[in-house]
């Protein structure tokens, strides 16, 4: 009889939280909290997660970029703030339907899920696959007045955005060797013009890359497939990499669900991993190396490119050399593979990735 997959996991860390000390409440200036506050809802409203960190980490920064103090001295009065604040506009917060799919996932969801996963796997490949790859979405906004391109940093993730006709989204590839795949980009476009055509090709590793266009600058369902087969495929054809191979990415892509469409592509030697919702921003080497960069430093990675391109702004013809070169600069082979390991995708390993998911679970 095999072994099982999970060995027994011992709990880390104290239940018991210390004691805060006593800090002095410096009352919030009413007029900036009045407008921070109608900022988080209509953050709220196109798609913010509403759990407290994330609310509570949107109000951080819109004060730090109004360059006023902190708006709160203590974690507990940032919770009362966020209750009180929940209270009055219960309205607005969705519903806890909702609520529900932001949550983390319980141990015996992630065992469930794991387990399955191996024995797919091994269905698939013969054994634990040997080539992976990791699949991952990041999107950004379009000024359609100024046509420059913009970011929500604020979003730890997918974000539902109700003005649709302005997102731009990128769509690339991590390989578990280290290497940084093909990628696509997804103008809000019924025609890509010549001059983004040009960009990418004037783009050191444009090559790998193609541009494509929608109504509203999503993806679709089609958009993915053919990215897959007529680019993924042949860039894997071409690079000699042998069949089958193990592609993991969220479950939801713009909101389509990959699940659906894993069948399609186990003809081409494709096994699609659709890593569950609630647990891929946690196990995606694109979202710890990638986009995290992007929240946490959009403003520094915005400047250091304007001073090396004579202070252009990131027009959406500049768009391609910007994404790639951030890209390529952040994916650095030892960064990659060791994401890769330390998450537990390849080498697959089960136990650290239940480890991940727990870690984080009892962090937040």
């Amino acid at each position: 009889m095999s072994s099982p997959i999970f060995n027994k996991v011992s709990d880390f860390g104290s239940s018991a939280e210390e004691p805060e000390p006593h800090h002095h409440h410096e009352p919030r200036i009413p007029e900036v909290m009045a407008v921070v506050e109608a900022l988080v809802l209509q953050l709220i409203d196109i798609g913010l997660p509403t759990s407290l960190n994330n609310v509570i980490q949107t109000v951080k920064q819109l004060f730090q970029a109004r360059g006023t103090h902190k708006p709160f001295c203590c974690k507990s009065e940032a919770e009362k703030w966020y209750q009180d604040f929940r209270r009055a506009h219960v309205h607005r917060f969705p519903n806890t339907n909702e609520d529900r799919t932001l949550r983390l996932p319980t141990d015996h969801e992630t065992r469930q899920w794991l387990t399955k996963l191996k024995i797919d796997m091994i269905k698939f490949h013969g054994v634990t696959p040997r080539r992976v790859f990791y699949m991952q979405e990041l999107n950004f906004f379009l000024d359609k007045q100024t046509r420059e391109i913009k970011y929500h940093r604020m979003f730890p993730g997918k974000v539902n955005c109700s003005n649709e006709k302005d997102t731009v989204t990128v769509l690339f590839i991590l390989c578990a060797n280290g290497q940084i795949g093909p990628g696509m980009i997804i103008f809000p476009r019924m025609v890509i013009p010549e001059k983004l055509l040009t960009s990418l090709r004037n783009t050191e590793g444009g090559k790998e890359w193609v541009l494509g266009s929608s109504m509203n600058g999503w993806l679709y369902s089609d958009c993915i497939s053919e990215f897959l087969s007529d680019v993924f495929v042949p860039w894997l054809n071409k690079r000699h990499v042998h069949f089958p191979v193990a592609l993991f990415t969220s479950e939801y892509v713009s909101n389509i669900p990959l699940s659906r469409m894993s069948e399609s592509f186990m003809a081409q030697g494709i096994q699609l991993i659709p890593v569950p919702r609630m647990m891929s921003p946690i196990l995606s080497p694109g979202e710890w190396i990638v986009a995290d960069y992007f929240r946490t430093s959009w403003g520094r990675a915005l400047s250091e490119w304007s001073i090396r391109n004579n202070s252009k702004p990131l027009l959406e013809e500049n768009f391609a050399p910007f994404i790639i070169g951030c890209l390529t600069a952040q994916s650095t082979p030892a960064k990659v593979h060791s994401k890769f390991r330390k998450l537990g995708i390849y080498p697959f390993d089960p136990q650290a990735m239940f480890q991940c998911l727990r870690s984080h679970s009892r962090h937040h």
